[in-house]
C-alpha cells in the first residue's frame, strides 16, 4: 500500500496505480476482515476508472471487490466485460468461475475453470480452483482427481495438499487425509489450519494422542480459536 501510493505521488494520472492499489487495499480486508479497508478499495478503483475505464486490471480488480462483497453477478459482469477484448485471460476465467460459484451457477463455474486451464495447463492454479469448486459442491472425488494433476504441475503447494487431506478427509478415508496434511506441514509448518485439520484427521481415526498434540501446536498459532 505504502508503494503504490509512491507510485501514485510520482505520477497521480496512473489509472495502473490506483487499480493496484485498490487490491492491495482488498488483500488488507481479506486479512483483517476490517470493512474500512473495502471503503479505501473500492475509492481507488473508482479513481483509476475516472482516468481510464479501458485498462482491464481495473474491472479485474472491481471484480474481486464485488465478489468479495457478495456481489457476485456485478462481478460477472466486470470479469466477462474482460474476456469480450481478452478471450486468452485465463486469471479472469479463473475469477469469473469463483464468482459463478458465488452465484450457484455450478456448471457455469465448471466451464470457466477448465477454460483457465486450457490456456494454462502447466499452472497448479488453474487445476487448484476447479478442485476447491468440486470440494465446495462435495464432489470429492472429482476433486481430489484435479488436485493430483494441480501436485504433478507444482508438488510443493500446499494449498494443493491441503486440499487433497480435505477430499480424503471427507470421505472418511483417514490414512490418505493425514499423509496429505503432514505432506502440507512439511512444504509449510506455518499454517494453523493445517495443523487444525491434521489433528482432526487424527481424532477421527482415533489416534487421541497425536490428535491432542498437534491441536497443542495449532494452539499456539491462534490461543484465542474456540474452535481449535
Amino acid at each position: 500500500i505504502q508503494l503504490f501510493h509512491r507510485a501514485i505521488t510520482l505520477d497521480s494520472l496512473c489509472a495502473l496505480s490506483y487499480a493496484a492499489l485498490g487490491e492491495a487495499y482488498w488483500r488488507k480486508f481479506s486479512g483483517t476482515k476490517d470493512i474500512q479497508w473495502t471503503d479505501s478499495a473500492f475509492k481507488a478503483c473508482r479513481h483509476a476508472q475516472s482516468l481510464d475505464t479501458s485498462v482491464a486490471e481495473v474491472r479485474f480488480t472491481l471484480g474481486l471487490l464485488y465478489h468479495g462483497v457478495g456481489k457476485d453477478s456485478l462481478a460477472i459482469l466486470e470479469y466477462q466485460s474482460i474476456l469480450a477484448g481478452d478471450s486468452l485471460n485465463a486469471a479472469a476465467y479463473m475469477e469469473l468461475g469463483e464468482a459463478y460459484g458465488l452465484a450457484r451457477q455450478p456448471q457455469q463455474a465448471e466451464a470457466a475453470y477448465r477454460q483457465a486451464i486450457r490456456l494454462r495447463p502447466f499452472d497448479w492454479q488453474t487445476y487448484h480452483y476447479l478442485g476447491r469448486a468440486y470440494a465446495n459442491n462435495k464432489e470429492y472425488t472429482k476433486a481430489i482427481e484435479i488436485w493430483h494433476e494441480a501436485a504433478r504441475q507444482s508438488p510443493n503447494q500446499p494449498l494443493v495438499q491441503n486440499g487433497l487431506g480435505a477430499a480424503f478427509f471427507y470421505l472418511d478415508a483417514w490414512t490418505d487425509a493425514i499423509e496429505h496434511f503432514n505432506r502440507a506441514l512439511e512444504i509449510d509448518s506455518s499454517r494453523y489450519q493445517a495443523y487444525s485439520n491434521l489433528a482432526t484427521a487424527y481424532y477421527y481415526d482415533g489416534m487421541y494422542e497425536q490428535a491432542t498434540k498437534v491441536y497443542q501446536k495449532a494452539i499456539r498459532f491462534t490461543p484465542t480459536s474456540y474452535q481449535v
